[in-house]
């Protein structure tokens, strides 16, 4: 009977408690993530604005063990798994963030402003509905 008393007890405290500060955590390194995004639009080129959020983007896959961090995936494989993580994600929006994110990778070319913000914009755009 007093064993019983303390299980509801410690699901309360677990919600009150715990989960408020799991999601301050996220905030918190939402916010660290902005700092970076904007640090860098300060001192670095586009190109490596746009692979910093793909890389950022597949690290937050892999902790939520949507990837495996040792296994190397195709193209294919990864567009699969943004498609699936994202609904929202238009067929055209992902073929396009893979071919910006390729063209950055292994390409010297120059990015414009406007590509950087649609990179961001899908970033952010799976990070608030996946909650990565």
């Amino acid at each position: 009977p007093v064993i019983m008393l303390f299980i509801p007890i410690g699901i309360i405290l677990y919600y009150c408690l715990v989960v408020p500060l799991m999601r301050f955590g996220r905030k918190q390194e939402r916010k660290r993530d902005e700092k970076k995004i904007a640090k860098q639009g300060a001192n670095q080129s586009n190109r490596k604005k746009i692979v910093y959020l793909n890389r950022r983007l597949y690290r937050k896959l892999c902790r939520q063990r949507l990837i495996a961090r040792k296994k190397r995936i195709s193209d294919e494989e990864y567009g699969r798994i943004l498609l699936k993580v994202c609904e929202l994600l238009s067929w055209e929006d992902k073929e396009r963030y893979l071919y910006l994110v390729k063209e950055a990778a292994f390409s010297k070319n120059v990015f414009t402003e406007e590509e950087v913000l649609f990179c961001h914009r899908i970033y952010r755009k799976i990070l608030d509905r996946k909650m990565l």
